[in-house]
């Protein structure tokens, strides 16, 4: 969720301080360890837990010291990713697309589905469908987007509403920058009437059961988003980048510990030409990087 100034900068110094204490180690093996971020997407400890058990076993694959991070907040992230203070980060797709152009980073690796294809949606779910059967019908109700960097709960919902004629800002009365599962709930609390939500998110609520999927009911999905990357630097050691995209292809999820921003059991590898499709909607979106400074 993207706060005020102060918060930004708080979050920002808390990760910045997080990332300079692991780094500060007096052995080889400190110097030489792994550094990687995440983004949260979902509750804070239960993404705390699940990126941890990922780390360790990056660590053991590597058989190097892993040092991990995990922020809601994208331009912290983005900041220690420019600073070298970040080897690898778990991003979302439009969080990839615009650090880009601020840090030197490649995407290696992507979280596939069941069927073993890369991608998620993105959802409206509601709970009131016989009012909101479609994303036009968001019209004259509460409606919850997330962050501006939020590829499935902000780029493609403003991209279709405005295909609709729906202008969020003047015809709902808008909630804007909780997570998604924040916003689920929020939709089963009343707190709004419709949500765009991660589907990764919704399917997770449904099988935890925090949310009844006949009372926060999805009416509409888009279409396939591509995956959220893991991207490494490319101003590490060429030797050292294929060690840590052989190690991260090898990771195996659960279910109580998936992998990365699709939650998924294992990853296949990425490209940078994959996300021109969300490249084009950042741009027609008017976004970057910068917009999580001036909120």
């Amino acid at each position: 969720m993207i706060g005020s100034g102060a918060r930004l900068a708080g979050l920002l110094t808390a990760v910045v301080l997080a990332l300079s204490l692991a780094a500060c180690g007096d052995g080889a093996s400190e110097q030489q360890a792994i550094r990687v971020g995440a983004i949260a997407t979902g509750a804070a400890q239960a993404e705390q837990q699940r990126y941890e058990a990922t780390a360790r076993q990056l660590q053991e694959a590597l058989g190097t010291k892993v040092d991990l991070v995990t922020s809601t907040d994208y331009y912290a992230i983005a900041e220690a990713l420019r600073g070298n203070r970040i080897d690898v980060a778990f991003l979302g797709s439009l969080s990839y697309v615009l650090i880009e152009p601020r840090a030197q980073v490649e995407p290696v690796a992507v979280g596939v589905d069941d069927s073993g294809t890369p991608g998620y949606f993105s959802y409206l779910v509601t709970n009131k469908p016989a009012e909101i059967r479609q994303p036009s019908d968001v019209r004259g109700h509460k409606l919850a987007l997330a962050s501006k960097l939020s590829t499935s709960g902000y780029l493609f919902p403003l991209d279709v509403l405005r295909k609709t004629g729906v202008d969020p800002e003047k015809d709902t009365t808008l909630s804007q920058g909780g997570n998604h599962a924040a916003n689920i709930l929020a939709v089963a609390s009343g707190q709004v009437d419709a949500a765009f939500v991660d589907s990764v998110e919704y399917e997770s609520a449904v099988r935890s059961g925090k949310v009844d999927p006949s009372k926060v009911v999805k009416v509409w999905q888009s279409d396939r988003i591509t995956g959220s990357p893991v991207v490494v630097r490319t101003t590490l050691p060429a030797q050292r980048r294929e060690g840590i995209t052989r190690a991260l292809l090898s990771l195996r999820g659960s279910e109580q510990a998936p992998i990365g921003v699709e939650k998924s059991t294992r990853l296949v590898p990425a490209t940078a030409s994959d996300y021109n499709p969300i490249r084009a909607l950042a741009r027609q979106a008017g976004l970057s990087v910068e917009d999580l400074r001036r909120k």
